[in-house]
């Protein structure tokens, strides 16, 4: 949960209260999916498929994506991601040591 709090500021940037478990984060799930637009389908849809953890971190590195501007709707970048979890293409903790990584390189800029 550690790796995820690093790799998603965004959290922090918007103002949500940093998750302490992983049902904090779940329960920022709906104020997450508001605030990128995703619809209450999407979101559905990939808690069904997930599971409510995963699909919470789906959300999570989609909202990282939306603030740094590389997600252009990010609705249709978490349905995508609900398919590739389907087919069991979909692997978040490569997307979680990525971001994390990429935001230690960033600062140290």
């Amino acid at each position: 949960l550690q790796d995820l709090v690093r790799a998603i500021p965004a959290l922090k940037a918007y103002g949500f209260a940093l998750p302490r478990s992983w049902a904090d984060l779940a329960r920022l799930v709906p104020q997450m999916c508001r605030l990128t637009g995703i619809s209450d389908d999407a979101c559905r849809r990939a808690v069904e498929q997930m599971g409510e953890q995963q699909a919470a971190v789906a959300i999570a590195v989609t909202l990282q994506k939306y603030d740094r501007q590389e997600v252009k709707s990010p609705g249709g970048y978490l349905r995508a991601m609900t398919d590739r979890a389907a087919a069991g293409e979909l692997h978040l903790a490569r997307s979680i040591f990525g971001l994390a990584a990429r935001n230690c390189m960033e600062a140290l800029n």
